[in-house]
């Protein structure tokens, strides 16, 4: 289906792009989509979540999706020595590739408390509405 091609399109360009800008000052970090994980293997760890998504823009027939609203929610985790700055750091610059890719933000980036003294998280969302024959990221 093509809405979670473009989930995975949209994954992959802000993975690719962040990690373009982090990965000088933090060679380790490390992207995944992946909810099995117990505890990052590496640090800085960035999670993407691609919320249940819903159908936009409808028309009479039904016959396909002509639009969904993609949501996403985004959680960063550093080690308490790393700091609450690169916490910072880390999220604002996800956050700044998906508002490239016409995002909105609907909950800024704010610490989040974990019941693991030695990491630090941030934890922000942001939605977007997109057309059956968009193109990402041009």
């Amino acid at each position: 289906m093509w809405v979670n091609d473009r989930q995975n399109e949209i994954y992959t360009i802000v993975k690719y792009r962040a990690n373009k800008n982090l990965v000088g000052s933090y060679p380790n970090i490390e992207f995944t989509t992946n909810v099995e994980r117990v505890e990052p293997s590496k640090f800085p760890s960035v999670y993407i979540h691609f919320m249940p998504s819903m159908e936009q823009g409808g028309d009479l027939e039904q016959n396909g999706i002509n639009a969904f609203m993609c949501g996403v929610q985004v959680q960063v985790t550093v080690t308490k020595e790393m700091g609450e700055k690169a916490c910072e750091t880390v999220s604002w610059e996800v956050l700044s590739q998906f508002k490239a890719l016409s995002f909105s933000v609907n909950m800024m980036p704010e610490f989040i408390r974990t019941g693991n003294a030695d990491i630090r998280q941030m934890t922000f969302r942001v939605r977007r509405t997109i057309g059956a024959n968009e193109t990402i990221g041009g």
